[in-house]
């Protein structure tokens, strides 16, 4: 999977960013599709999920899939993910875990979105929250985190 990388807050290697997101896009069967992550802070995330969401406040991770429908899952181009590093830093102290392991449940959760699951259910939440687990079990397993 090939993935672009943009911070314009924090630092977090780009490539460790790359490895995440090549092991979920095998996980998925996934080899010739583009992803891009922007890295940002929570006021460019506020406006971005005011603008996209009409919700006038900062969230950890937005996600933009660039296919419709479920007939297009293996679209070049899958989408962009874009994380609050402001939030991840935040919820990872309050919830005492590394911030790798706070951005990797994030990387997971925005590729999850990517692949089609939704969480505006309780069905569905339990259902992405399960996978969500099971891919950041996968990667600890591996070493990423």
């Amino acid at each position: 999977m090939k993935t672009e990388v943009t911070q314009n807050k924090g630092r977090i290697s780009k490539n460790w960013i790359k490895n995440i997101m090549g092991f979920l896009g095998e996980q998925f069967g996934l080899k010739d599709v583009e992803v891009s992550i922007l890295i940002t802070d929570d006021e460019k995330m506020k406006t971005l999920n005011k603008k996209y969401r009409g919700i006038d406040e900062s969230t950890d991770v937005l996600s933009f899939p660039l296919r419709e429908g479920e007939d297009n899952v293996f679209c070049r181009l899958l989408g962009d993910i874009v994380i609050s590093w402001d939030r991840a830093k935040k919820d990872a102290r309050e919830i005492k875990i590394p911030l790798k392991e706070e951005l990797a449940t994030l990387l997971i959760h925005g590729f999850l979105h990517l692949m089609g699951y939704r969480d505006d259910s309780e069905e569905n939440f339990c259902k992405m929250k399960k996978k969500q687990e099971e891919l950041l079990f996968l990667l600890k397993k591996k070493g990423y985190v």
